[in-house]
């Protein structure tokens, strides 16, 4: 029967993850690299050092992960506030409207890169809100298959 050594939940990891966190207090509480190596076992201060590190690196991932999620539940809160009035063509509504898509498509990584691309003009979308918005005619899209 294998074992599935590798996952976050397997035995192996959280006995090396609760190793390197007491690796993590021992430091914090004055121990020498020595001490810590030779309390938890490890063969030398470096390994000791290596825990630390490899723990600290995991705990500053997690706090980013964590930070991520808080500012992308603000993001929400704020489209859910702004969307009704963008979608009723409200053009102060619809800028922050974006801005709030492209703050969000940035913290997601959603971006691509754009290093060969054009700059964005937005007076187009603009015009044609604003003609939509105004009563004017219908706009009529040509069909691209005449």
């Amino acid at each position: 029967m294998r074992t599935n050594t590798g996952s976050k939940t397997s035995v192996k990891t959280i006995l090396v993850a609760e190793r390197q966190c007491r690796a993590v207090e021992l430091r914090l509480a004055g121990g020498t690299l020595k001490q810590i190596a030779d309390a938890l076992g490890y063969a030398s201060p470096s390994g000791a050092a290596q825990a630390i590190v490899s723990a600290l690196r995991k705990r500053v991932a997690e706090v980013v992960d964590d930070h991520r999620q808080v500012e992308y539940l603000r993001l929400e809160a704020m489209w859910m506030a702004i969307y009704p009035a963008a979608k009723r063509g409200d053009l102060a509504a619809i800028d922050r409207a974006v801005k709030i898509m492209t703050r969000r498509a940035k913290l997601l990584g959603l971006d691509v890169d754009r290093s060969n691309a054009t700059e964005f003009n937005p007076e187009p979308i603009r015009l044609l809100v604003e003609k939509v918005t105004s009563g004017a005619a219908p706009i009529v899209l040509a069909d691209p298959a005449a």
